[in-house]
């Protein structure tokens, strides 16, 4: 008896023992079969990367375990490769990307210390994480999703078991009922050996609409078209300009709302060094404080390594604004209609036609002067002055060949005579000046200081003119600079990118001010960027708008609106004025010197024939006392 009671003590132990096996092995083959539907319906992957985290198992578990792996091997294995990669989370030598991972826990303890071996190098924080945590009630559900959100991880899907029935549940970060929030949403169900819901894809599309929710924007004082204030009498203002276009048509295509902040001091763009240490609106971004910064910023590698960007929406480049040449005088204006080659000429033609009359008053007979000059021609020199400047030739040459001689001189006289007189006139109007430097090897000769703010001095540093001649200047200073800068004496140059010269040009053509200058040689090109946090979800949404933008013509035309390239070295249009005295001071002061001079010739001629008088007078005087004796 005490046997028989002994049997039936085992049976009744066993036999929920063996239930308990079936159900288990039940359940884990009703998982297999989601996971396998779950990547099965992924088309896109060909590699799943499995971390296991199941820890301190007894032999009955861990055979358990081990049954399951390797049922999630054999299932999923033919189909796709299967990577475990667990013993890789330590590992900072691996510089894979892994994209689709499963992810099997236990407890919400054992996937925080999976979270906190994560990196964006080992991670694609954009890629796609299945999570395995059946026994994950409501609260943990919602820790996960905040946890991954918070590292900006949003495809994810958590597989739990709810009483007979399997679960897939993700969040929707931003819907109708909340923003930014990380509420379980259940997208499939599992039971009974069939999916009794079940979605077109388990990874949905979760920003395809915001439903109106804000996003921090961050942007700031700006010279150039990008970034522009408008100020109204009320104390508001409002903003306007390429960029603010840009983020505008995203923000109408996502359906969010920007909230933007608007930095009034230029530079607030901030910095970025080297060991991470950031200001203004990068800092913003990388503490995410800030969803998006922008504000025509180009892309550098520091900024690349800490935060988030764009592919560029536009480029820019670097050039030189120069102080304008010295203004020149209206008696160096007289010889700007012929340059110094021409001038060289004329002068050769003339004095050769000064020579040859000297030699012939010299040397040569009566005849020869008669058959070169013509009768009674006592002043030659003269002749030939009234001969260039136009004037009528009342003696001819004897000789058919000397007066063809003259014909032509004459003619050649009229035609230089045109040129320059029609030329002198544009001139005596025009606002003329001397040559600014047109390369950046003649600012150093000229020992110009070269001025540049911190975030451009990175892209200088290999320039061999520019060593010892930078000056790094702070972002205030640059309007100061600016005005400085268009006096014809100020010793430097301001490097600044096209669309703000540009820009300013524009504003400054409208107002009828005095515009900026540049050097003929371009220094680089500039890719233009938006900055977003580390691993941000807006920048692939970003980049898809930015290439349709660009594809349909309209990035070319939102830059078009505010930068017009003839303002880059524009020279309004000269009006027709009348010639002033300022204008004629030139001439005025050659025939003022040329009387001054007539003056000096009159004095010495006037002493020379007084003495030629006074010893003609003194030698009759003697003649006659001799006569008396």
């Amino acid at each position: 008896m005490e046997v028989l009671c002994g049997f039936f003590v085992i049976v009744l132990l066993i036999i929920p023992t063996v239930y308990n096996l079936k159900d288990n092995q039940y359940k884990r083959l009703a998982l297999i079969n989601v996971i396998d539907e779950i990547i099965s319906n992924q088309t896109f992957i060909s590699t799943v990367n499995y971390i296991d985290s199941v820890n301190d198992l007894n032999k009955y578990s861990e055979s358990i375990h081990h049954d399951f792996v390797t049922e999630i091997f054999k299932v999923i294995g033919y189909k796709l490769a299967v990577n475990d990669i667990s013993r890789f989370l330590d590992d900072k030598s691996v510089k894979k990307r892994w994209f689709f991972n499963l992810i099997r826990v236990s407890s919400l303890k054992e996937f925080t210390d999976i979270i906190r071996k994560f990196s964006h190098v080992n991670f694609d924080y954009g890629g796609y994480y299945l999570i395995l945590f059946t026994d994950a009630n409501i609260k943990e559900v919602r820790q996960v999703f905040q946890v991954l959100w918070d590292l900006y991880i949003y495809n994810v899907n958590l597989i739990r078991n709810i009483n007979d029935s399997i679960t897939i549940e993700t969040f929707y970060p931003f819907n109708s009922l909340s923003c930014n929030k990380t509420v379980p949403t259940e997208i499939a169900r599992y039971s009974k050996g069939q999916f009794v819901k079940k979605p077109q894809d388990f990874f949905p599309k979760k920003f395809v609409n915001f439903h109106k929710c804000s996003l921090n924007v961050t942007t700031f004082e700006s010279i150039g078209p990008a970034v522009l204030r408008q100020n109204y009498a009320d104390g508001t203002y409002r903003l306007h300009g390429r960029d603010i276009d840009i983020i505008s048509t995203i923000a109408e295509k996502l359906n969010f709302h920007s909230k933007i902040f608007y930095n009034k001091t230029y530079g607030g763009w901030g910095y970025m060094n080297k060991d991470g240490s950031a200001g203004g609106a990068f800092n913003e971004a990388k503490l995410r404080i800030t969803d998006i910064a922008f504000g025509n910023v180009n892309l550098k590698v520091e900024r690349a390594i800490y935060l988030g960007y764009t592919i560029p929406y536009a480029a820019d480049i670097f050039v030189f604004i120069v102080p304008p040449g010295r203004p020149l005088s209206s008696f160096e204006k007289l010889l700007r209609p012929f340059d110094a080659t021409v001038w060289t000429y004329v002068f050769i033609i003339f004095g050769a036609g000064f020579l040859i009359i000297l030699f012939l008053e010299k040397r040569c007979k009566n005849k020869i002067k008669l058959f070169v000059y013509g009768k009674q021609v006592k002043a030659p020199h003269m002749n030939f002055l009234i001969a260039i400047f136009g004037g009528s030739q009342r003696r001819l040459p004897k000789g058919n060949f000397a007066r063809f001689i003259l014909m032509t001189f004459l003619l050649f006289c009229l035609v230089m005579r045109a040129l320059y007189q029609g030329s002198l006139y544009e001139f005596l109007q025009s606002e003329s000046s001397e040559k600014e430097p047109q390369t950046i090897e003649e600012m150093a000769q000229r020992e110009y200081r070269f001025n540049m703010i911190v975030s451009y001095d990175d892209f200088t540093k290999e320039n061999v003119h520019m060593k010892g001649r930078k000056r790094v200047i702070s972002p205030e200073v640059i309007k100061k600079l600016m005005v400085e800068i268009l006096d014809y004496n100020f010793q430097g140059t301001l490097m600044l990118k096209m669309s703000q010269v540009v820009y300013s040009n524009r504003e400054r053509a409208r107002k009828n001010e005095q515009l900026y200058r540049i050097c003929k040689e371009y220094y680089m090109s500039v890719p233009i960027s938006m900055y977003f946090p580390k691993n941000s979800y807006l920048v692939d949404l970003f980049n898809n708008l930015i290439l349709l933008f660009h594809q349909s013509g309209l990035m070319s035309y939102w830059t078009s609106v505010n930068e017009d390239p003839k303002y880059l070295n524009f020279k309004p249009q000269a009006e027709r004025r009348k010639i002033t005295i300022e204008h004629l001071s030139g001439p005025f002061q050659i025939w003022m010197g040329a009387c001054s001079l007539s003056v000096v010739i009159f004095a010495i001629e006037f002493a020379w024939h007084r003495r030629k008088w006074a010893l003609s007078r003194r030698k009759m005087s003697s003649n006659i006392e001799l006569n008396r004796f």
